[in-house]
């Protein structure tokens, strides 16, 4: 937990990764570098801070790859429909696309390349005069992320 002016946040941070599925990398072949991006198709997301830039860093190196994307979106969850339909590579948080990563549907690429870590937060207020239905909210949210191990698991 981390204290910010009066509100307070509660977070954790996700791997970002790329990923396909196996039909399109058996197709149109698996980069190995950043640099391979630019012969692939990329899943992009509208909201991230600079959508047409892929920055990876690895061993205190970092590689900007400038990307146009085949398609872009603001739902994550249209990104991943796409991969799964063979459109290209996509570029999101490890929680939105690990079951997929589990179950062989996506597989992940670069990943000896780090990009830019996702912060997922619970933010509000203040905790004095907060109502109760808002407090179970968070209490239960936060033992849920505890018990299931998600931090681990997505980053």
């Amino acid at each position: 937990m981390c204290e910010e002016g009066q509100g307070e946040q509660f977070f954790s941070r996700s791997t970002c990764l790329m990923a396909a599925s196996p039909v399109y990398l058996d197709k149109h072949g698996t980069p190995k570098v950043p640099m391979d991006l630019i012969r692939h198709k990329i899943l992009s997301y509208d909201y991230a801070l600079n959508p047409d830039q892929l920055p990876f860093t690895r061993r205190g190196e970092t590689t900007v790859v400038h990307i146009r994307p085949s398609i872009s979106s603001n739902d994550g969850q249209i990104l991943v429909r796409a991969a799964l339909h063979d459109m290209g590579i996509l570029v999101q948080p490890k929680y939105i696309v690990y079951d997929y990563l589990q179950r062989g549907e996506l597989v992940a690429v670069i990943d000896d390349w780090e990009l830019p870590r996702l912060t997922m937060n619970i933010a509000f207020q203040t905790r004095r005069h907060m109502p109760a239905k808002v407090r179970l909210f968070v209490e239960a949210l936060a033992k849920r992320f505890k018990d299931n191990n998600y931090e681990r698991l997505w980053t």
